[in-house]
């Protein structure tokens, strides 16, 4: 993510065109992926992380405003970042302590390279199912109250919004989240 992104794609993903969208994710999943390698806490998989940074990335994304002076480089990054070590504090806090003493069956030791041909299919793979759940797999109510809520706009503020009850507002933001984590 050493780059700019094209903001050409940005405002046409922002609009809702999924092979820009397709097209800026493929663009940050090494970038994730390392982050995610980078923390390592027992109990909490590289995988999970990486859905996680993802997800911050999709919401980055579309909160991202330009005339903010911030680039979209930067604020994913912090986006990014901030989403990862929020993971790492709920699992340091052992509200997960169960999964803590468990490993996983199939554990990869070794680590390939960037251009690793399979690791770019990998890559490819992870974007498109996660773009493909963002659009197809929410109901637009639950895609924009997922928006909304990662723009920063609390529960109530959603639901104004979308029109809605907080109940519902709140309800949708779970389902959409859960939805792009299980993808």
């Amino acid at each position: 993510m050493s780059e700019s992104f094209d903001p050409l794609l940005v405002e046409l993903a922002q609009r809702g065109d999924s092979a820009a969208m397709t097209a800026l994710v493929k663009q940050v999943v090494p970038f994730v992926k390392a982050r995610a390698k980078s923390m390592r806490v027992p109990g909490l998989e590289t995988d999970d992380l990486v859905q996680e940074g993802l997800i911050a990335f999709l919401s980055a994304v579309c909160s991202f405003r330009p005339d903010c002076g911030a680039s979209l480089r930067t604020y994913a990054y912090a986006c990014i970042n901030n989403r990862l070590a929020s993971c790492l504090r709920t699992q340091l806090a052992k509200k997960h302590s169960v999964l803590n003493d468990t490993c996983p069956l199939d554990e990869n030791t070794s680590v390939p390279g960037e251009s690793d041909p399979e690791r770019v299919a990998e890559a490819d793979e992870i974007a498109e199912k996660l773009i493909e759940v963002y659009y197809t797999g929410l109901t637009d109510f639950e895609r924009e109250a997922f928006r909304c809520s990662f723009s920063g706009m609390t529960a109530a503020q959603t639901a104004a919004h979308l029109g809605s009850g907080v109940k519902a507002a709140a309800n949708a933001i779970q389902r959409a989240r859960r939805k792009l984590k299980n993808s």
